[in-house]
């Protein structure tokens, strides 16, 4: 793992293969003013031929690929995909999805397997991911969260949070003391599912029927300074899948933001970005890289934002604009 010092300072992604990888890769996308013209054109192609978009069709076929287009969601929520560049309005693509009605399509949750480590065997979960938390931002930005059975996917994402070794429903944790009060799934990555099930709570109006400050603690728990965090030394290997790198980093800096609790940390000016870098060639640059430099920007920009405005709202690091 490298250290943030060793990040190519302001790092091009255009010169990246594979433009599109980036959001299978990361949670915070690189703003586009670190594209060329171009290479932007070229990652919008990418993704357009992915989800079956196709500029040049009819309003009917031009909405279509919305209903499933994880992909096009996410890059739009990334600041990647605009509305003039599908040639639609957030108000069409509401009369859309009010027209087919949750008939033609529905809200739902990915399964996912799950390993239980305490009854040894697999477990079909569904669960809130990277992709479908950005769908729910998608459909709140067109106002169409009212075609999601919120009762239904709020019970079904707080149903997750460890409060027990044998949470209703879902599979039984090992050592669940070690990640109380966080979202963790067996075989999932803790913190960053703890992020997800967050931001799509805070979404859906449901962060009251969590256990709020059981979770504060879970996620400070794990800190071990500068915006480094540990996992436990539980059953042998890292089974909660807690690194230490830039995405738990991203995971609980927006958990703790969405929760109110950002001045509980006391060294937030220290953080570092970590990227991932095991098997990666020293001087090559990935998409780890290019987030951990975004986020390390933002993270500036927001605490030189709070220090002029204390009482002001804290800023995202997934906010899409200028660094």
């Amino acid at each position: 793992m490298a250290a943030p010092n060793d990040i190519t300072p302001n790092p091009a992604p255009h010169q990246l293969n594979r433009a599109d990888l980036a959001l299978y890769e990361c949670v915070v996308l690189a703003p586009t003013c670190l594209f060329t013209p171009e290479a932007l054109n070229a990652l919008q192609v990418q993704i357009f031929n992915a989800v079956g978009f196709h500029p040049q069709g009819d309003q009917s076929a031009r909405l279509q690929p919305f209903q499933s287009g994880l992909m096009m969601h996410k890059a739009m929520e990334g600041g990647w995909v605009g509305w003039g560049d599908v040639g639609l309005t957030p108000q069409e693509a509401n009369a859309y999805l009010h027209r087919i009605g949750t008939k033609g399509w529905q809200f739902r949750l990915v399964h996912e397997a799950a390993w239980s480590w305490v009854e040894s065997k697999n477990w079909d979960v569904e669960r809130i991911n990277d992709f479908t938390l950005n769908q729910l931002r998608w459909l709140r930005d067109v106002n169409c969260l009212d075609l999601v059975d919120r009762e239904k996917v709020i019970r079904q994402i707080a149903s997750v949070q460890v409060r027990s070794g044998t949470p209703p429903g879902q599979p039984p944790i090992h050592d669940w003391q070690d990640v109380r009060g966080l979202f963790f799934t067996p075989c999932w990555p803790a913190l960053q599912d703890t992020y997800d099930s967050l931001a799509a709570l805070e979404i859906l109006g449901g962060l009251d029927r969590i256990d709020r400050e059981a979770c504060i603690q879970g996620i400070l728990k794990r800190h071990a300074g500068g915006g480094y965090f540990t996992s436990p030394e539980s059953g042998g290997g890292n089974e909660y899948h807690i690194d230490g790198s830039a995405r738990d980093t991203i995971a609980a800096f927006e958990s703790l933001r969405i929760l109110g609790a950002l001045d509980r940390v006391r060294d937030l000016d220290k953080w570092k970005f970590r990227p991932l870098r095991r098997g990666v060639a020293e001087n090559q640059l990935t998409w780890g890289d290019v987030e951990a430099w975004v986020c390390q920007q933002r993270l500036a920009k927001i605490l030189r934002e709070r220090k002029s405005n204390p009482k002001g709202p804290v800023g995202s690091l997934l906010q899409p604009g200028e660094n």
